[in-house]
C-alpha cells in the first residue's frame, strides 16, 4: 500500500499553537523555524513536521529531563538496519503490531511518533470513485495520526545514499503511518489510519519514559477500527 496522503495546510508556527490550544501539547524544535511549506497533498518521500519525545539524560538517572520535539520527517520508513535508502514502508499495519511482526517489534516499543495534519485522502473500493477527504467533523484544524520513526544514520559506511549524490554525513528521520480497518462510517475504502481521539491515547503512543515499552491500552487501539462515537469524521 501507498503512503497516506496528508493535508497539512499550515506552518510550524500555527502548527504549534493548534496543538497548544486543542490537544493540550507543547512541543518545541532544535531548529527556529522549521523548513516546512504548508501543503494540501503531502505524498511519499514529502518531509512533514512530527511529534516525538527525546530524552536528556540516562535511563536510570530520575532527574532524566523529557522533551516534546517537532521534527521534521520524510515519509517512507527506512529502519536502521537497512543499507540501502531507497527502500521504505509507508505503512504499518496495527494488526502486524497488535501480532509482534518482527519487522516492527523493536520500532514501536521505542520510536512512537504523532502525525499532525488537517485530514487525509483515502481511496474507496471502487477505484473509479475519485479520493475521499476526511477531516475532523468538530471543525478543529488538527487531528493525530499514530506513526512510527526511525534514524537513518548517515555516519554508518554501511549505508549507500540514493537522495544525497555528495553522500554527506547525516542523519535523516523517517516515518510509517499505522493504519487500521475502516470503521462502520466508512465502510467503502479499506483502511484508514489510526487517529488518536483522546489526550490520554496521544501521551501513551507517545511513551512516557525512556524504556521501550508496549502498553496493554496500546493493543487495544492498534487492533480495531476507527470509533467514530469518540472523533467523527467527515468528507
Amino acid at each position: 500500500m501507498a503512503c497516506i496522503r496528508l493535508a497539512l495546510p499550515y506552518d510550524t508556527t500555527e502548527l504549534a499553537q493548534f496543538l497548544e490550544d486543542q490537544h493540550g501539547l507543547t512541543v518545541c524544535t532544535k531548529e527556529p523555524n522549521l523548513p516546512f511549506e504548508p501543503r494540501y497533498n503531502i505524498s511519499e518521500k514529502m518531509e512533514v513536521p512530527c511529534i516525538h519525545l527525546e530524552f536528556e539524560g540516562k535511563p536510570w538517572d530520575k532527574e532524566q529531563k523529557k522533551n516534546t520535539v517537532m521534527t521534521m520527517m520524510r515519509c517512507g520508513l527506512i529502519p536502521k538496519w537497512f543499507k540501502v535508502e531507497d527502500r521504505h514502508s509507508y505503512i504499518a499495519r496495527g494488526e502486524d503490531l497488535v501480532n509482534d511482526l518482527p519487522f516492527w517489534k523493536g520500532i514501536k516499543t521505542d520510536h512512537r511518533c504523532v502525525i499532525p495534519c488537517h485530514g487525509f485522502y483515502v481511496f474507496p473500493r471502487k477505484l473509479k470513485e475519485h479520493p475521499w477527504f476526511l477531516k475532523r467533523k468538530d471543525g478543529k484544524e488538527i487531528m493525530l495520526l499514530a506513526g512510527l520513526y526511525s534514524i537513518f544514520d548517515g555516519a554508518s559506511p554501511n549505508h549507500i545514499f540514493l537522495f544525497n549524490p555528495s553522500n554527506a554525513v547525516v542523519d535523516k528521520y523517517t516515518f510509517a503511518t499505522v493504519t487500521t480497518k475502516h470503521s462502520y462510517d466508512l465502510s467503502g475504502i479499506l483502511r484508514q489510519p489510526l487517529v488518536l481521539t483522546s489526550k490520554e491515547d496521544v501521551e501513551l503512543w507517545l511513551g512516557g519514559s525512556a524504556t521501550p515499552s508496549w502498553p496493554e491500552r496500546l493493543e487495544q487501539i492498534t487492533g480495531v477500527p476507527h470509533d467514530d462515537e469518540r472523533l467523527p469524521l467527515v468528507k
